[in-house]
């Protein structure tokens, strides 16, 4: 039996979804290894997630597409795990995962938060006038991250776009009733 079918053997019968390099090191030497798992990336049984580490496929029922067996959460989890490295989700973790967060919510929250931030402009003009800044709050961020993560770039100008505009929209609408309730005393 050929190297390439007793690695692709092991890699399919374990139950993990991410292998370690060092793990098929009982299989050949370094250079042979390193043909075998460069061949299984090429065929697409597995995605290189990082130096030395690699994730099973599947085929996406959507696409049809070979994909990686398990979310970025998941894999990024177990590859942690091998690595005895104890990770912890955030506190808004399981909220998200139980669909109790949504745009919706957070929209309403940057929106109270606009309705406060008269105040807050009035009793620190220089600070408060660099956060309204659309380009240090929406474009610095995005460009940050956009020359490797052009995806991620643009999720973070649409987050951040909704955000200015909750805020915006709460603190201009905190000032049409402040204006009112004036008109109204007077």
């Amino acid at each position: 039996m050929k190297l390439e079918a007793r690695v692709a053997r092991s890699i399919a019968k374990r139950k993990s979804i991410v292998v370690q390099r060092s793990e098929l090191a009982s299989f050949g030497s370094p250079a042979q290894l390193s043909r075998v798992l460069s061949a299984l990336v090429r065929t697409g049984s597995l995605v290189r997630v990082s130096r030395g580490m690699y994730a099973k496929t599947r085929v996406n029922r959507f696409t049809g597409q070979l994909a990686p067996a398990a979310t970025f959460e998941a894999i990024a989890a177990e590859i942690f795990r091998k690595l005895k490295i104890d990770v912890n989700h955030g506190k808004l973790a399981p909220k998200y995962n139980e669909g109790k967060t949504t745009l919706v919510g957070f929209a309403r929250r940057k929106f109270r938060y606009g309705k406060t931030f008269g105040l807050y402009l009035r009793t620190n003009n220089l600070e408060g006038l660099r956060q309204i800044s659309p380009v240090s709050r929406i474009l610095r961020p995005s460009l940050k991250v956009a020359s490797f993560a052009p995806r991620h770039a643009l999720g973070i100008f649409v987050m951040k776009s909704v955000e200015f505009v909750a805020a915006g929209t709460g603190h201009i609408l905190a000032e049409l009733e402040m204006q009112r309730d004036i008109c109204y005393t007077n």
